[in-house]
């Protein structure tokens, strides 16, 4: 699995800390059409953490409409590049013209991840770049990334939660 790590500025615990009463009880969204992309990171962060609520939207204009008119916002957006009406780049652009999600981490994918689709994404803040994992695993790492490198927390999603 090729992934690109990116190191942002921004504290995302304490931005997280601000509307939750503390870091287990988060909110992610995953814009993705394919169904076993959508299993295998629905199962990942389970074991990372099943406390962790995942909303999946299958298009973008939905992913759009609801995260606007969400009075909340999610703690992490992943988005994939692949997805009808807006592709994943012109999602997170539709994104940062949402002022309230300007401290949202966004966790962008896509099948065939490369240098000049890496660096849209980045353009658009993307706090994670990643070419979709081909093994069964791959995702799990993906979401310990996020736990440990956005949450700060050291989760292994190698241990499932009793």
């Amino acid at each position: 699995m090729s992934s690109y790590h990116v190191h942002t500025s921004i504290d995302y615990r304490t931005v997280l800390s601000a509307h939750n009463t503390h870091l287990n009880n988060v909110h992610y969204t995953s814009t993705n059409d394919d169904s076993d992309d959508i299993e295998l990171l629905q199962s990942a962060i389970l074991k990372a953490d099943p406390s962790v609520k995942l909303t999946v939207f299958t298009s973008s204009q939905e992913a759009l409409v609801c995260i606007s008119t969400d009075k909340v916002p999610p703690d992490v957006i992943f988005v994939d590049y692949n997805m009808p009406v807006f592709n994943g780049v012109e999602c997170l652009q539709l994104f940062n013209a949402l002022r309230m999600l300007n401290y949202t981490p966004y966790i962008a994918s896509s099948t065939h991840m490369t240098p000049q689709l890496e660096q849209a994404f980045l353009n658009q803040g993307a706090s994670y770049v990643f070419e979709k994992p081909t093994a069964v695993d791959g995702y799990d790492k993906v979401v310990e990334y996020v736990f440990t490198n956005i949450f700060g927390e050291v989760k292994s999603t190698s241990t499932v939660a009793n």
